[in-house]
């Protein structure tokens, strides 16, 4: 599956589209809530009620469909991913949960199954640690560890992300993240700057470097919020000049059910 940038599983609800869908989700992410009514989030919080996104996907290398469910369980959050090609058939499933600590602190466990949604082909856990500074920013720092199917550890990454909130009422978050082999020798690093404004609509640009600090290339994307609710994402994969060498949209949809 690949090891996965902090900005990666930031945006995974709504930048999924990169290369082809993919699931992979370390979503703590309850953004969805933000368009409930007061009564429809308490349901969400007490674990009545699940989100559920759906986005189609369209990139060069092809097309497909990702669809998401988070609920809360006491203090955790539950989310399943389900991928499908443009045939309609499912490629990979993904169950995650996130255990809320206190104090700013997460612990994320993700399975990754095959399409019969039983044989494991991967596995990844986060422990998170959010604080807030003087100054009103906050700093997440996150450490990931990867494992294939069978359980034996394929790589790490540590990330650093900090967010600081601007006058005009967006955010900007700066995320840099440095990747290990199973032997904990650096293999990469990346840094990604995302900029959101006051209507949910944002900016981010990526940029990638091997194991020497050497460019390999990047992701530049922009994500928008109509008038209908959904979500649409245009990415821009880049090589290491700058040129582009791949381009991708997402359309996400969110509802909520009582569960």
């Amino acid at each position: 599956m690949g090891e996965k940038t902090q900005g990666d599983r930031r945006q995974e609800t709504t930048d999924r589209q990169s290369d082809s869908p993919r699931s992979g989700s370390q979503d703590r992410g309850d953004g969805g809530s933000r368009n409930m009514s007061s009564q429809e989030r308490k349901e969400y919080s007490s674990g009545q009620r699940e989100i559920r996104s759906h986005s189609e996907v369209h990139s060069d290398k092809g097309s497909g469909t990702v669809d998401s469910s988070v609920h809360k369980d006491g203090n955790s959050t539950h989310t399943s991913t389900e991928v499908k090609d443009s045939a309609g058939n499912t490629t990979s499933k993904t169950d995650s949960r996130t255990d809320h600590k206190g104090g700013g602190k997460d612990v994320n466990h993700t399975d990754k199954y095959g399409p019969d949604g039983k044989t494991k082909t991967g596995s990844s856990d986060t422990t998170s640690t959010t604080t807030k500074n003087k100054d009103g920013s906050t700093t997440q720092k996150d450490h990931t560890v990867n494992r294939d199917g069978n359980g034996t550890k394929t790589g790490s990454s540590d990330s650093t992300t900090h967010t600081t909130k601007n006058k005009d009422g967006s955010t900007t978050s700066t995320t840099h993240t440095t990747n290990y082999d199973a032997n904990g020798k650096k293999t990469g690093s990346s840094d990604s700057t995302t900029k959101t404004d006051k209507n949910g609509n944002s900016s981010n640009v990526t940029k990638n470097y091997d194991a020497k600090g050497n460019s390999t290339g990047g992701s530049d994307s922009g994500t928008r919020k109509d008038k209908d609710g959904s979500t649409n994402t245009h990415t821009h994969k880049t090589d290491k000049n700058g040129n582009v060498t791949g381009n991708s949209t997402s359309n996400t949809t969110t509802s909520s059910n009582k569960r």
